[in-house]
């Protein structure tokens, strides 16, 4: 039903590009000319197209969620190296709800490595985010403690950013 010469109207009539007419999908399912678009629906990983084409799908899922585990596993095991107690709010101590990277957006994962993160409770967190002040001070802590937990790594060349002038 994929067919790339199938193309619905505007009235919901159903359209062979290749035969310019209207048909029906039982017409699409029958003819002999149709070709399939490249996102083929694959249910139960069974192509009924070509078994060629479903295995090189299958591979680059499979690649897919080997990325997703790996990520998965460095946000499940996130230490951080500003802070030994991962379980109460970094900021007010009370119990924590999230985990909050330091730098976020293109350096998360950045942050998650070099354990930059901190155990916030979800009041902290939205202040931390709406407050600028508080995250450069916050950035400027973080600094200071990676080069001295990491003496032989470069800050602005990992973050591409100093935070101490």
């Amino acid at each position: 039903m994929n067919c790339k010469y199938l193309k619905q109207k505007l009235n919901r009539k159903l359209e062979c590009k290749l035969t310019n007419k209207i048909v029906t999908i039982k017409d699409c399912k029958e003819c002999k000319d149709k070709e399939y678009k490249n996102d083929i629906m694959i249910s139960n990983k069974k192509c009924t197209v070509s078994p060629n084409y479903c295995a090189n799908r299958d591979k680059k899922t499979s690649r897919m969620s080997v990325k997703s585990k790996k990520l998965a596993k460095m946000e499940r095991n996130r230490t951080s190296i500003l802070t030994n107690d991962m379980e109460h709010c970094y900021i007010c101590g009370a119990k924590k709800t999230h985990i909050h990277e330091i730098c976020f957006g293109k350096n998360r994962l950045n942050s998650i490595k070099y354990g930059l993160v901190i155990p916030v409770c979800f009041n902290c967190h939205v202040k931390i985010h709406n407050d600028i002040n508080l995250q450069e001070e916050h950035h400027k802590i973080a600094q200071k403690k990676f080069n001295e937990v990491y003496p032989d790594l470069d800050f602005v060349e990992i973050f591409k950013r100093n935070y101490l002038d």
